[in-house]
Order: structure tokens, then C-alpha cells, then sequence
């Protein structure tokens, strides 16, 4: 006589979070003086039709603006393959921080930054 076995327990989100866990990166990088972590995951939907790679960047404590983000913390899905292709997820974040510096919005923040607020 067979025994059977009960299913696998995990729930399909478990399994998705193990999957992603392993394939998870973690990268730190100085960026103007600042402490940026990045978590890099490839394929984070597993789907082969809509196939998404997922990147965390922020600041490390304390936590502080990037020009991306007012919070210190920016979440970004893009197709598959893209950061690769520009270099990976370090060159893809310097590269994203570096163009949004440009902005009149980040300037004023690295201006009062520099010297203080009374405010």
C-alpha cells in the first residue's frame, strides 16, 4: 500500500519569497558623500510573459533625501534585463542619482544642506 504525503504546506507566496530571497543582491554605495544601500532583485515576478527585475535604493541611517526621493527610500520595477544592460544595478543607480541631481529641486536641498537652515 502507498502512503500518501500531504501538499507542500508553503503558500505560494512563501514559496516567491524564498525564491526572491536567494536571488537577492545587496550592494552599498558613497554618493556625494552619502551612504546608499541597494538591494537588487532579478526576475522578481518569475513570469516569463512579464518578466520584471526589482531595485531598492536608500539612504542609510541616518536616513536622508536622495534627489530620486524625498524620503531616502525609492522602489523601481523595470523589464528584465535593463540594468545589465546599462551596467548593473551600481553604475544603473549612479547613474539615476546623477541625473536627478540636476534637478532645481535637488540643488536648493544640497544648497540648504550646506548651509544650514534657520527654519
Amino acid at each position: 500500500m502507498c502512503a500518501l504525503s500531504s501538499p507542500d504546506p508553503r503558500t505560494a507566496s512563501a514559496v516567491r519569497a524564498e525564491f526572491r530571497s536567494s536571488q537577492t543582491e545587496h550592494y552599498a554605495l558613497t554618493w556625494r558623500g552619502i551612504e546608499v544601500a541597494i538591494v537588487f532583485q532579478r526576475d522578481w515576478t518569475g513570469l516569463p510573459d512579464c518578466s520584471y527585475d526589482h531595485l531598492e535604493v536608500m539612504s542609510v541611517v541616518p536616513r536622508q533625501p536622495l534627489p530620486m526621493t524625498e524620503t531616502g527610500y525609492k522602489s523601481a520595477f523595470v523589464p528584465a534585463g535593463s540594468i545589465d544592460q546599462l551596467g548593473g544595478p551600481l553604475d544603473y543607480v549612479t547613474r539615476w542619482l546623477d541625473h536627478a541631481a540636476k534637478s532645481s529641486a535637488w540643488k536648493a536641498i544640497e544648497r540648504d544642506t550646506r548651509q544650514g537652515s534657520l527654519f
